[in-house]
């Protein structure tokens, strides 16, 4: 886990005591979201103190991140605990993690759906007479993980 770094063309607020326990982009994907879900809610169950931040970045837009103060110790062993779990395998909590996917799938159906009654069916790369295997491949290959 590294130390947050004031960097010269940053204007907010110094955050150098702290450190990022983990982030996220609106373009991270279900993996990361719930990963940032997850810990976040290990530090409030635990009842820690963090910082939970918003950086705006002029290429993604904003970058959320949950940064724990350099004294809180037993914060900084539950995100090192975390991240050994990651690298053995991505995701923290399975349960979490197959919700956010199940809701971005059907969100995606929904919207697909919508869409051919629309009669925009090339746009998903669909024919009228598409199957639910079909349409199961397009939203796959849609969400981002």
């Amino acid at each position: 886990m590294e130390k947050w770094t004031y960097e010269s063309n940053y204007l907010g607020k110094d955050y150098s005591e702290y450190y990022v326990a983990y982030s996220k982009s609106l373009q991270s994907g279900i993996i990361v979201l719930s990963n940032y879900n997850e810990i976040k809610k290990q530090l409030d169950d635990n009842e820690y103190e963090y910082e939970e931040v918003s950086f705006r970045h002029f290429a993604c837009g904003s970058i959320d991140a949950l940064l724990i103060y350099e004294s809180e110790l037993e914060a900084i062993k539950l995100i090192e605990i975390c991240e050994t779990s990651m690298y053995k395998y991505p995701i923290l909590n399975e349960e979490l993690f197959d919700k956010m996917y199940n809701d971005e799938y059907e969100s995606y159906k929904k919207l697909i759906i919508n869409d051919c009654k629309n009669g925009l069916y090339e746009y998903w790369d669909l024919t009228e007479d598409y199957n639910e295997e079909q349409l199961r491949d397009v939203i796959d290959k849609n969400i981002e993980y």
